[in-house]
Formats: C-alpha cells, sequence, structure tokens
C-alpha cells in the first residue's frame, strides 16, 4: 500500500506490515518516518537489528543470507537497507525475492532518498507496495510551513502568534532539520505558553536556506554597501549562486505584479500582499516598492533571466558579478562602468 506520512501511525497502531520503504527528498520527515517503524518494529518484539548501507558494489547475497538465517534468540529481527541510491538489477531482485518470501519473524526497513515516477514504479518498489507499504515524504512547501511550525510547537505546550509563525518561517524556509531544531529551542526558552515575533526576533538564528536572503534584505533596504559585503562573504565561503538567484526573481516578481497594481490607482499598503507577499517580507519590500516604478523592474526581471543564463554558462560574464548587478539595481545603484558588475 502507498501511504501518507500524516497516516503513518495509524498504520503502525494496526500492524506491523513485514516490509516498507521510506523515501523522498526531506531528510527530517524521513528520518523522523523511519524511526516510527523502528519504534513499532521493537514493541512488536523485534529485538535483532541488522543495518546494511547499499553503496556500489554492495554484495547482495549479503541480504539473501541474512533473510535465509535463523534469528539469534529466535526473536523477531529488523533488517534495514539504507540506500544511496537506487539498487542495482541484482539488488532489485534480491528485495523483490525478499517481499515474495516475506515472514513474520523478519520485517524489512528500505530508506531511500527522492524517487522519480519511474523508480517509483519498479518491479523491486511494487513487491515491497504489495507485501507492506511504501511512505513518501515531500517538502513542507512555504505556505504550508507556518501551520506545520504550529502544530509542532503546540505539541509542546507553545502557542504562537501568527507574525511569530511567519517570523520563524521566513528563517527556516527550506531546512526542517533547522526548523526543528529552533521549535525545540524555543520551547526549552519559553516554556508552555504564548510567543510573538518580537520575542522571537531576539533568540532566532536566521537558519533560511544557505543564508542568503540577509544580503538581499540589505539591498531592499537601500544599503548597497552592506548587500555586496554580505555577497562576497557568502561568495567566500563557498555558498551557491542558485538560491539567491531564485529569492531574487521570487521578490521581484512580487515587486512588479504590485507595482502594476500600484500604477492602476490600488493603495500601496495592500499591493504587496495582492501579489502574494507574505508576512514581515511586504515590510522589507516596501522600500524597494517605493524606489523602482514598472519599467525598471521589468527590465530588472529580464537581467534575472540574463543572470541565469551566465549562471549556466549560457552568457558570457561571471555569475556572482551578475549576481551583485541584481543586488545594487534592487538598492537603487548601478554598477559602476568597468568592474566587471554589470550584465550584458
Amino acid at each position: 500500500m502507498r501511504l501518507r506520512p500524516d497516516k503513518l501511525d495509524e498504520q503502525l497502531a494496526g500492524s506491523l506490515l513485514p516490509a516498507w520503504l521510506v523515501c523522498g527528498e526531506e531528510p527530517l520527515l524521513a528520518i523522523e518516518c523511519a524511526d516510527r517503524i523502528r519504534e513499532a518494529a521493537r514493541r512488536s518484539g523485534c529485538s535483532e537489528r541488522e543495518v546494511f548501507n547499499v553503496e556500489g558494489g554492495f554484495d547482495w547475497n549479503r541480504l539473501r543470507e541474512s533473510a535465509g538465517s535463523m534469528s539469534l534468540f529466535g526473536d523477531r529481527r529488523l533488517i534495514e537497507l539504507r540506500l544511496d541510491r537506487v539498487p542495482s538489477p541484482d539488488g532489485q531482485q534480491a528485495i523483490a525475492e525478499w517481499c515474495a518470501h516475506a515472514g513474520d519473524d523478519t520485517v524489512l526497513l528500505v530508506t531511500a532518498g527522492a524517487l522519480d515516477k519511474k523508480q517509483l514504479g519498479a518491479a523491486w518498489v511494487d513487491a515491497i507496495d504489495k507485501a507492506g507499504a511504501v511512505v513518501q515524504v515531500w517538502p513542507v512547501e512555504r505556505p504550508q510551513l507556518p501551520q506545520w511550525i504550529r502544530r509542532r510547537l503546540a505539541a509542546l505546550g507553545v502557542e504562537a502568534s501568527h507574525d511569530a509563525l511567519e517570523f520563524l518561517a521566513d528563517r527556516v524556509e527550506g531546512n526542517l532539520l533547522a526548523a526543528q531544531q529552533e521549535i525545540d529551542r524555543i520551547a526549552l526558552l519559553f516554556g508552555k505558553g504564548s510567543i510573538d515575533a518580537s520575542q522571537l526576533a531576539a533568540v532566532v538564528a536566521d537558519n533560511a536556506r544557505y543564508d542568503l536572503e540577509g544580503a538581499l534584505d540589505a539591498a531592499h533596504g537601500g544599503d548597497a554597501v552592506r548587500a555586496l559585503r554580505m555577497l562576497e562573504g557568502l561568495r567566500e565561503e563557498g555558498e551557491s549562486v542558485v538560491p539567491l538567484l531564485w529569492l531574487v526573481q521570487r521578490d521581484v516578481r512580487w515587486l512588479l505584479l504590485a507595482a502594476e497594481a500600484v500604477a492602476q490607482g490600488r493603495p500601496e499598503s495592500g499591493a504587496l500582499q495582492a501579489a502574494g507577499a507574505w508576512g514581515n517580507r511586504q515590510q522589507v519590500l516596501a522600500p524597494t516598492l517605493r524606489r523602482l516604478r514598472v519599467p525598471a523592474l521589468r527590465a530588472l526581471l529580464a537581467d534575472c533571466a540574463k543572470a541565469e543564463k551566465t549562471n549556466k554558462g549560457q552568457a558570457p560574464g561571471e555569475p556572482w558579478d551578475a549576481m551583485a548587478t541584481l543586488l545594487l539595481r534592487i538598492a537603487g545603484r548601478k554598477a559602476p562602468p568597468g568592474t566587471g558588475k554589470e550584465i550584458v
């Protein structure tokens, strides 16, 4: 069967299936699902656990031999396969064979990263599906993140305001492991009760993916010097241009929609919200909305496309210089001629 993560506990409360596959691209949720299966296995009498880290050249006869051996103490066993890639043809056959002869004395738990549609339709996955369950985990997208955080805080006795949830979501977007660490820390620092955004601002570290939003926020605030200094620091730390470019494009799209609405007579105060910008992001973008008009924002969006081509090697230039130019233009500045920071 195919199970959503939120239905896993219900299934485990009923019976422990003999075969499990937990896969997906969100590490925290995959770890949590696998932990719940391990705990259910312990409760059902699996006193022995055997773990195979499957890497290139793995000998799949080890799984076959383990499946055919008896428990040392005659108890149930949990066998784990931790995949770092799609199994080889021999591996896929070994897993399918195990599922075809699954008994009551052994439970198989397979963990893997994200599998595409073709891989999810493979015979070895289908074999696990028929003998047990396949649990897919997906990243929590930004619109759903505040409620995800709210539920986890509530489970620890903490009630967070809407602004607090948006504040925290902005800081940990794309990094659920960091989100959970902050949730645990908040519960430890504040205990049970209510909290608001001002309380969080003093204690929450900015753990947004790659920690790039700070440079962009400085540009929106018109502080070009600080934005470029932060950008250079990120470059020296070996960070990637890709997520920052995505953040810039996101903000510019919101700004362009808002500027078009303002040009048609809509009040500036509600234009960013109507464009889709959330929570405190509206406050961050407001100076840029007042600074840049529709033509400049359209040109800036076109420059984002050029920067993306530069990053992919499809256009001349240095990706980090292109990013510096974008930040300068957001801040209302232009790159001095001859600096190499022009987008061509």
